[in-house]
């Protein structure tokens, strides 16, 4: 086994961790930002819904973006942190969107879904994708593979 072997195992191993750890703070911010107590029988739901919403966001939007800013050596910590806020925000408009069947007047009918899409879900994408970035560590790899 050459030496290249390893860390690029290692790094891999880094970039699948990442993918499945940082989504999980999207129910737990969700949570906190409903003020859900655990006895309350939203608490269950919200946690799942909010769950399925970021891994759905994270494997569809997130790793095609990942590999696109990899390839490109676009690692820096901002960045993660900016594409979690587009991707965050995006999330929102789909999840409001299935809540009321596609139906876009419904959407822009209320104004404060813009707000709470931009508050939430692009806070929360923030937090994904700044968790990511460090789980992930894209600027050693890209640093690695720029040197080799």
């Amino acid at each position: 086994m050459n030496g290249l072997a390893f860390p690029t195992i290692l790094s891999a191993m880094r970039r699948i961790a990442a993918f499945i750890v940082a989504p999980l703070a999207v129910p737990l911010l969700t949570v906190l930002y409903l003020r859900l107590p655990m006895d309350n029988g939203a608490f269950g739901p919200a946690s799942i819904v909010s769950a399925l919403v970021a891994y759905a966001g994270a494997f569809i939007f997130g790793v095609p973006l990942y590999r696109f800013l990899l390839a490109r050596r676009l690692t820096a910590f901002w960045i993660a942190a900016f594409a979690g806020f587009i991707i965050g925000t995006a999330m929102m408009y789909v999840f409001f969107a299935l809540l009321t069947r596609g139906s876009i007047s419904s959407i822009s009918a209320y104004p404060e879904v813009h707000w709470d899409a931009v508050r939430y879900g692009g806070i929360a994408g923030i937090v994904v994708g700044i968790i990511l970035w460090l789980i992930a560590r894209p600027d050693s790899e890209a640093q690695r593979s720029s040197s080799g």
